[in-house]
Parts: structure tokens; sequence; C-alpha cells
């Protein structure tokens, strides 16, 4: 049973809509192309309505209205026909499942073994047979709530906290199942309904064990057909799709990877059937924070996720009871100093230069100290001595002025050590060279050191101060001729600028779905009901566009898109749209589309409009 009821749509009931194919006598209802119905032979027709709703099931159930759709069936919303205010949710399994004799008798053979389930966290099987006409059905619990895929898609990632306190109560349900040898193959958000009792904390329960295999490789019921034994791709497990054995370790795969989706709000890969079948069977998933940035969850919590979702069946936990224990011992303050390691390495990135100054800096520094405390001259020693007691520049003063550090560095001793001293008697003939062969400045000389010249001291006596050099003179320099200058014309008239219309931006905006072509074994409403909810996301992208445009028209958009077995949205086609930038965004918004159901048989094609009607202020 993939749903439960009003809770997880707006109207709560399926009324079957155009285009639903049933059998004129037995009303079996078909999504493959058959003419006549396999099990009667009687014509199949085309009808709008559903002709079960009203009907009386197994002589004890009056079917009250469709609440749902699944893979295999439909769900209803049923009550005993002498307790009216006893209800139930009965699934009637599709005309083209039951056509096939190794159908009927898994079905049968699963039903009575679900039968023995009891646990707070399944919703077990209370009845099941077959109505005179030939209609397989299930009995079970009526649950009111939400699924788990739509608390995910209202609530965005959980908080760890509550991940850790459903997937708990999950983990014991899947438990009781296996220890009494049933393994769901097909457990996924979709197939867990969320009940909020008042006072009281979440209550998880899993559905459709009804439709489960069993464990026993002796068992019969292990009859299946294509499609049957692989589940929802997204959630199955490698050993699935290959065709392998089957245990309860595939069950602890698509808990891990319905764990991964609870805290990250995403599944694990997206892509087409194949690419994700692929990608499950060969790659590890994602860490969450890439796949979901600025989602934070305990190292340790990402570990029970990463063990559940491995390849090999050996690797995962050899049981539900260890997932329960290994979630009980989850460190949820672990995830404080995990973000601020994640954090710091951001930041590294973006300021690698800055880094790489700093630390450039801090080698100089280094290298300066560490001759300072070498073993060396007194002379190095005095220049290490000088500049470790001089005030220290501070980083950022060092990172606007590099020349700075590059004076610290002290000269070789060598040129410390050429200093002579000045003959006594210089001659008294000398005279000072020509100021343009004048020696240049030595440089080098370190800090706290006397500066000689190499140069003979002039004698102390007096000598008549040689005449100034006098420059050659200039030539003249002719006064450049003096433009004539034309009078300015007169200057044109003002002319008032026109005024800028006041961008009229909308309010709001309405977005409607307007006409729908669906091509496949999904029904209209199934389309309708998935694109309806992101409807606010396109209502969104219109009036960011607008905004920026700083104008509302009203729009109509041509969308088409596809819809395969992983029941997204791929293959994305939308007509060019009169606001820069929309096209973009609407795509990515239609990428959430997401039906409740799987189409049974290949891709689902779908070609709708969607029009903007824009409120002005």
């Amino acid at each position: 049973m993939n749903t439960t009821g009003a809770t997880d749509h707006a109207s709560g009931v399926l009324e079957g809509g155009p285009g639903l194919r049933c059998c004129s006598r037995c009303h079996a209802i078909y999504r493959s192309d058959f003419i006549r119905c396999p099990t009667d032979g009687a014509e199949v027709t085309v009808r709008d309505t559903d002709p079960l709703i009203g009907q009386t099931i197994g002589e004890h159930y009056v079917i009250d209205a469709c609440v749902g759709e699944g893979a295999m069936g439909r769900v209803y919303r049923a009550h005993h026909h002498r307790l009216e205010h006893r209800e139930y949710a009965l699934k009637v399994l599709l005309g083209d499942f039951a056509a096939t004799v190794a159908t009927r008798i898994r079905f049968t053979q699963e039903a009575e073994s679900a039968s023995r389930l009891a646990h707070p966290n399944l919703v077990p099987v209370l009845d099941f047979g077959k109505t005179t006409t030939g209609l397989l059905y299930l009995a079970m619990e009526f649950v009111t709530g939400p699924s788990l895929a739509t608390v995910i898609e209202r609530a965005g990632p959980l908080a760890p906290t509550r991940a850790i306190g459903l997937a708990r109560q999950l983990a014991l349900g899947l438990a009781h199942a296996h220890e009494r040898g049933l393994v769901h193959r097909d457990f996924k958000p979709d197939n867990i309904l969320v009940v909020q009792a008042e006072g009281k904390d979440e209550l998880p329960r899993i559905v459709d064990f009804g439709l489960a295999i069993t464990a026993d490789p002796e068992s019969s019921a292990r009859l299946t057909t294509v499609g049957l034994a692989v589940g929802t791709p997204v959630y199955a497990a490698p050993e699935q799709v290959a065709g392998g054995a089957i245990d309860h370790r595939a069950d602890l795969f698509a808990f891990g990877v319905t764990l991964y989706e609870m805290l990250s709000g995403k599944v694990p890969f997206d892509g087409g059937l194949a690419e994700v079948l692929h990608l499950n069977a060969t790659t590890d998933p994602p860490p969450i924070a890439e796949r979901s940035p600025g989602v934070t969850v305990p190292p340790s919590l990402e570990a029970v996720v990463r063990r559940l979702m491995a390849r090999a069946p050996s690797d995962r936990y050899p049981s539900a009871l260890e997932v329960v224990a290994a979630l009980d011992a989850v460190d949820l303050n672990a995830a404080i100093p995990h973000v601020a390691a994640a954090r710091g390495v951001v930041r590294v990135r973006r300021t690698g230069w800055a880094a790489a100054i700093l630390l450039a800096i801090a080698a100089v520094v280094g290298s300066v100290i560490a001759v300072g405390r070498g073993c060396g001259t007194a002379n190095e020693r005095g220049i290490a001595e000088s500049t470790s007691r001089a005030p220290q520049a501070p980083i950022a003063d060092a990172i606007a002025t590099p020349a700075t550090v590059s004076t610290t560095t002290p000269a070789p001793a060598a040129t410390v050590a050429t200093t002579t001293p000045a003959p006594a008697t210089p001659k008294p003939t000398a005279s000072p060279p020509p100021a343009t062969q004048a020696e240049p400045r030595r440089r080098g000389n370190a800090p706290g050191t006397a500066r000689r010249d190499p140069r003979p001291t002039p004698t102390a006596t007096p000598t008549a101060t040689p005449p100034l050099a006098v420059a050659a003179p200039l030539a003249p320099i002719e006064p450049a001729p003096t433009p004539s200058i034309e009078p300015a014309p007169a200057p044109a008239p003002k002319v008032a600028p026109k005024p800028k219309p006041t961008p009229v931006v909308p309010r709001a905006v309405h977005a409607s779905i307007g006409s729908l072509d669906v091509d496949g074994s999904l029904s209209d409403e199934v389309i309708r009901l998935a694109l309806s909810r992101v409807v606010p996301a396109l209502e969104a992208c219109y009036l960011t566009a607008a905004k920026a445009a700083s104008r509302g028209p009203s729009l109509t958009a041509k969308i088409s898109l596809e819809v395969d077995d992983t029941r997204r949205a791929g293959e994305i086609q939308v007509g060019k749209l009169g606001l820069s930038g929309m096209n973009g965004c609407v795509v990515d918004a239609l990428a959430a589309v997401r039906t409740r159901v799987a189409p049974d048989v290949g891709v689902v094609r779908v070609a709708c409009s969607i029009t903007f009607t824009p409120e002005v202020p």
C-alpha cells in the first residue's frame, strides 16, 4: 500500500479520471493495452470513473473511495458492511498482474505469511482473498498519515535527532519481519506511513509486506515475474539488479538509501534507470554534505548510512537489530567539531593566496631567527641580537611592505670584515672626484654596524674649497604659439527628459496546469498531482524573473518531460519564455517532479502547458 488517505493529497480521493481501462465484467483495472480481460475474456473498456467504488468486495468490505495507486494495484478506503465505523485499506491487484498463474500463487502465499506479522511499526495484512469475479485483494488496517516521502518533501532534510528516532523504529519493524523469514524487497519512503498521535512521538509504519518475498529458498512463493523482484531502482540493492540471491540484507541496503534521503533531502544518485542502477552497483554514495551543501550530519551517523549501503551484502550489518545498536551509539555532539573543521578547509581554499604570503613571510622571519641563534662570528651574533631586539612589525604591515622584511637579512661576514683604516697622511693634492664619478652608496651593511668609507681620509689641514662645476647653459625655450580660440557655440535649449514609466511588478502570480497529455502506464491524476507539487516553485521563478525585468506579462509555458522507473522527471523541455532567466529556473523546478508510483512498463511521456497569470497592484 503506497498511500493511505486524505493527508497525502489535496482531495484524498482518486475517482478514476479519463482513460481508466477496466474489464466490463470483473471490473479489473488494466494499465496495459489489453483488448480483452485475460481472466474472463470480457472486453476492456475505457471509463471516466472507477467501477469498484460502491461495490462490495469479499462479502465484507464496501468500497468508499480510491485513495491511492501503487505499482501493482489500487488502494481503496472501505468499511465493514456490518460495522460502518470500522475502516480498512483494501489493495486490489491490477488485472495486468492477476492475469498470470505464477503471480496469483505468489500473492496468496505471501499474503498468508504477512498475516503473521504483529508489530507497532508494521501494517499487517488482516485478510486476503479473491472475489467471485476473480479479483485478488488484501485487507489491511486503514492508517491515516502522510508517507515518509511526503514528509521529506515538505520538511526537507530532517534533523539528525528526528531521523534517528524514525530510523530506529523502522529497523525494529524490519527485524520483526526478518526474524519470521520475510523480506520486503521494496522498502522505500513511499511504503512508510508516519502517524502522529496526539501527545506522542512520530510512529513510522511499514506497509506492503503483503507483497514481500520469503527468505525460504524452498518456498514456491519465490515465483516472480520480470520487474517484481527488483523493486524501485533507486533503493534496489546491487544483488537485486544482478539477479543474485536476495535475503534480508537487501532490505538493509534500501534502509540505508532511505536514511540517506532523510538526512540529505535527496537520494544519493540522480539519473535515469540504467545510470542509477549502475551507480548503486559500482560507486560509493557521495558525502551528505557534498550532496546537500550546508547540511550537517554527525560522522558516526553517516558511517552507519555508508555501511548499510555497502555494495557487498557481507559488508553490511548482519541484522536489523545491529543497526538499532549502531543508531543508539551515534554521538550527536560530534557534529560541532566536524562542522568547524569543514569550514576551516573552505576558508583555506578561498584564501589560498593570502595563506601562501603568510607562510613565505614566516619562513623568512624564521630563517633570520635561526641565524641569530646559530654559531657564528661576534658581528653576526650582534646583528642577530640587534634584530631580535627590534620591535616586530605586524603581519599585515609585512604583507603591505615586503621590502621591510628583506632589510632584516644580515650582510655576509666578508662585507663586514672588508673595512680598512685610512692612511695617516693622505696625498695633499687629493681632490674630491667629480660628481659624475662619485662611488655609488654601498649596500648590505647590517643594522647597528658602522658604515666606513674605504677612500683615504682627507687631512685635517684646511684647504681651499674647490670651485663648483657649472653646468652648460640650457638652450632657450621658445614659447609655444598661442592657439586661436574660437567662440563657443550657443548652448542648445534644454529639453526636459521624458519621465520614465513606473515599472509594474506583479505582487503575486497564479500558475495553473492546462492541457495534459500523458503517454504511458501512469494515469493523468498521478502526473497532475506530481506537477501540482512544484507549482509554488514555478510561481517563484516567475516572480523573480518579473522583478528583475520590472515587468510581469502573462505567459504560457509549453512543457514536455519523461518519467521513468525512478519516478523522477527527465528529458525536460521548456518553450522559450518572455522573461530573462526564467527558462532555466523552470527546468530546475520541474526536475523536482516526483510521481508517487513508478511506471510499470517503459517510460511515460508527458506534454502539458502551464499558464502564469500575474496579479498587478
